[in-house]
């Protein structure tokens, strides 16, 4: 009986090593294990955006978080670490990976149905089953990877940084406006043309994936009279644009309470040349001012010229670094945009402070901090924005400081750049 006894406890004692191999070697009693620690940080480009009203609400939202080690090109594990993350302390946490001596790659995929995935399917075959839906998404769908490794030892420490980036791109209008409602009312936009599914990961688009009829949005209201802002926006998967499958934004609204529609078709620049594609993880933003003329009927609009003249709006495309910029203005060239045209102050004593983004692709001549009150100072400096391309340019980020001592009120300056004159309007706490 004592010799039974002892082989149970064996047993158990055995029992419980093996269980403890599968989860972090810091949760173990030993360090025996066949596992490597890997610390893993995440990067999800900032959005700040505003709520968009259907399906998804916030495009930073991680629900569910799963690792996957690809070995030699094929899916060696797949694990659940949301648990993880969400307990993670200043966004660094511990997983644990599997040693191996060949050529080690990890990803991961945030908000997406995995159980289409399988041990021993190679590595593009597995991103190829990672498929979404835009119709059945409620947080956005997000991948990312790290480079691969040249085996994973429990030897060695790995501290890795995975940029994740939104499968889905943005499609925005705003509407900045002096207009009363009653001249003219923002009454919804409708995306057309774009596709229902799209590739978790960067594998181009499902052959499969049919053409989205329409996808409707009604505005959120930032600002009222008598500068009004208002901003429509949906999220799409990614889609080619082509003659026949041509993406435009139908906006809806009332011009002195005649209910009317206006098109707008992806052109980019001096009103001619289009987009030829949206891309995952990408803004595009039509900036309206205010609307002086009847709409048509649905038909007319979609049969007849574009509006993009008339309103002389050209889409702007933002990277998601630069997709706090949510206040645009445009001349027939160049666009000035800044993360909010009205600042509230924070509080700190004598000296109150703001932060102000800038961003412009008027390269050659930048951003201009002009007619600011005594008292108020700018940091780093009231230039900027200057660049050689779209690929060189970077949002500029502005400190304001207000010695309340000299300034009493709520003020205005001005940002500009070339013909464009921003009103920035600060207000004290």
């Amino acid at each position: 009986m004592k010799h039974l006894r002892k082989i149970i406890y064996s047993l158990l004692f055995i029992t419980g090593f093996a269980s403890c191999v599968t989860d972090d070697i810091g949760d173990c009693p030993t360090a025996e294990t066949a596992n490597a620690q890997v610390m893993l940080s995440l990067s999800v480009p900032s959005a700040r955006l505003p709520e968009a009203t259907r399906a998804i609400g916030n495009d930073e939202t991680i629900n569910s978080l799963h690792l996957l080690a690809f070995e030699n090109g094929t899916l060696a594990e797949i694990t659940d670490i949301t648990n993880k993350y969400q307990n993670a302390s200043e966004g660094k946490f511990y997983v644990a990976v599997k040693e191996s001596t060949g050529q080690v790659g990890l990803a991961l995929v945030a908000n997406t149905d995995v159980s289409a995935l399988s041990t021993g399917m190679a590595k593009d075959a597995a991103l190829q089953s990672l498929i979404f839906t835009t119709a059945d998404l409620t947080y956005m769908p997000m991948y990312g990877e790290t480079q691969e490794f040249d085996g994973i030892s429990r030897n060695r420490t790995y501290d890795v940084k995975v940029n994740l980036l939104r499968s889905l791109a943005k499609v925005e209008v705003q509407y900045n406006s002096t207009q009363s409602k009653s001249e003219f009312e923002f009454l919804e936009i409708e995306v057309l043309n774009t596709r229902a599914q799209g590739y978790v990961a960067g594998q181009g688009i499902p052959a499969a994936s049919p053409i989205v009829g329409s996808i409707k949005v009604p505005p959120t209201v930032n600002s009222s009279e008598p500068n009004r802002q208002e901003i429509a926006s949906a999220y799409v998967a990614e889609t080619v644009n082509d003659a026949s499958n041509k993406i435009s934004v139908l906006i809806r609204g009332k011009y002195y309470g005649a209910e009317g529609y206006y098109r707008l078709d992806m052109i980019k620049a001096e009103q001619t040349d289009e987009i030829d594609r949206l891309t995952r993880n990408y803004k595009y933003v039509f900036a309206l001012q205010n609307v002086n003329y009847a709409g048509r009927t649905c038909q007319a609009a979609l049969s007849g010229e574009a509006d993009n003249r008339a309103f002389n709006a050209v889409v702007m495309t933002l990277s998601a670094d630069e997709s706090d910029i949510l206040d645009i203005t445009t001349d027939d060239r160049f666009f000035l945009g800044v993360n909010s045209a009205t600042m509230q102050l924070a509080d700190n004593g004598r000296i109150c402070f703001a932060k102000l983004k800038i961003l412009t692709n008027n390269y050659s001549e930048g951003w201009k901090i002009v007619d600011a009150p005594a008292g108020v100072t700018f940091s780093p400096g009231t230039t900027g924005g200057k660049a050689t391309s779209d690929a060189d340019r970077k949002v500029s980020s502005v400190w304001i400081y207000i010695d309340t001592g000299v300034v009493k009120s709520d003020f205005d300056f001005y940002v500009t750049s070339g013909k464009i004159r921003k009103t920035i309007t600060v207000r004290l706490p």
